[in-house]
């Protein structure tokens, strides 16, 4: 798993490091990643406790981008939040799309990001 994450951030670094290369003033924006299982699952506590780990390299990466926004897909998508989901159980529906748009609105409306276009 270690290995796995270790490819995750350097190819998340590599990605955002051509983006800013490209164009320093670009707002990127990352994704949380969620925990789609409901607290009843025998594998949720294993995922809750991984995903953080996962999403604190996500904000690393973030942080080394002012322009940068992380979109807290966490706040919409969750064990508790399972109308969110589409009948797989892991990715968003429509409802689940409309909720990480708006929270992506509310963040860039809300959240400053220095010199971003």
């Amino acid at each position: 798993m270690d290995q796995v994450q270790t490819a995750f951030s350097n190819n998340l670094q590599d990605i955002s490091g051509r983006i800013h290369t490209l164009n320093p003033y670009a707002t990127i924006i990352f994704l949380e990643l969620y925990n789609p299982l409901p607290p009843s699952t025998q594998i949720y506590p294993l995922a809750d406790k991984l995903l953080p780990k996962w999403n604190l390299k996500i904000y690393e990466v973030a942080n080394q981008y002012p322009s940068s926004v992380v979109v807290e897909t966490t706040k919409v998508i969750n064990g508790k939040r399972l109308d969110n989901l589409s009948p797989d159980g892991v990715h968003p529906n429509s409802a689940g799309y409309t909720a990480i748009s708006e929270q992506m609105i509310l963040q860039l409306k809300h959240q400053y990001r220095k010199q971003a276009v």
